[in-house]
């Protein structure tokens, strides 16, 4: 096993990482800014597909006595209401996070060295305190952001690498949404999955679907237990968010790109999302 690790490890990450290149480009919207990406223009049709044990999940809010459409309005405003100014510290501290990132993503995923990352602050009771995208953005959790600061403040040597996966895994979801035909091939070339046209859902599903915030579309379908598919579950070689390509590919992008994360680092689908990213994300 210890020599399946370093064969594997060695096939993925000994590329090497070039020093120099253009810098990324950052940027940290405002409060009111954040409030109007949000809320506003595409982004606003989110808060259409809400049902309400989500809205109460993702927001706190008791949203009795109303009807859907006006509870829809109201986490609406909530999150546009709940949108924070990135502090000084703050900004600093993912600058260094991305910076330090931008050697392997130039090398190993060109296309993530030219995507602008373009963050966004909430308060933590948004989307259960869950890092996520909208749009362009990612948003971050003001609880998670005073973690980070932690992190920067205690002069440890460069960012833990948890949180270059964490950022290149919801930049992931960033460029799912601006390139769907490329990652569809990966999904279906790669991972197995197969493109099918759904028939509409019944009532009773649609009141219980859940957006996430993450996929570049939402559509209701039935639910299984994926843990209970033995199949299902060896098909991957990492068992978290297993219900969903747009989540697996991010976790397997994210743990390629910075060398954090690798599981069962034999499984043939490293190579095979590897010899994806080579050409893809050039």
């Amino acid at each position: 096993m210890r020599r399946v690790w370093a064969v594997s490890l060695l096939m993925l990450f000994s590329l090497p990482v070039l020093g120099d290149g253009p810098a990324a480009t950052i940027r940290f919207l405002s409060q009111s800014e954040a409030r109007e990406a949000l809320t506003t223009g595409a982004e606003r049709r989110y808060y259409a597909r809400l049902q309400l044990p989500e809205m109460r999940a993702k927001t706190g809010l008791a949203l009795q006595n109303m009807t859907l459409e006006a509870a829809r309005e109201q986490v609406r405003e909530a999150y546009g209401a709940r949108a924070e100014e990135f502090s000084a510290d703050e900004q600093a501290a993912l600058r260094d996070i991305v910076t330090a990132l931008q050697p392997s993503l130039r090398t190993r995923a060109p296309l993530y060295a030219r995507t602008p990352w373009v963050f966004i602050k909430v308060d933590a009771t948004i989307e259960g305190g869950l890092p996520h995208t909208r749009g362009e953005n990612i948003v971050l959790s003001d609880a998670l952001l005073a973690r980070v600061v932690q992190v920067r403040a205690k002069g440890a040597s460069g960012a833990p690498v948890s949180l270059w996966n964490l950022l290149v895994h919801e930049q992931t979801h960033v460029l799912q949404r601006h390139h769907p035909e490329l990652f569809a091939n990966l999904y279906t070339q790669s991972l197995g999955f197969r493109q099918v046209a759904l028939a509409p859902a019944p009532p009773w599903l649609i009141e219980r679907n859940v957006v996430n915030p993450d996929a570049p579309r939402s559509l209701p379908a039935a639910f299984q237990d994926l843990s209970a598919l033995p199949d299902f579950v060896r098909a991957f070689p990492l068992q978290d968010e297993l219900f969903h390509p747009n989540e697996i590919s991010a976790g397997l992008l994210a743990a390629i790109i910075t060398g954090s994360g690798i599981e069962h680092p034999e499984h043939p689908l490293w190579n095979k999302t590897r010899a994806w990213a080579d050409q893809a994300l050039r």
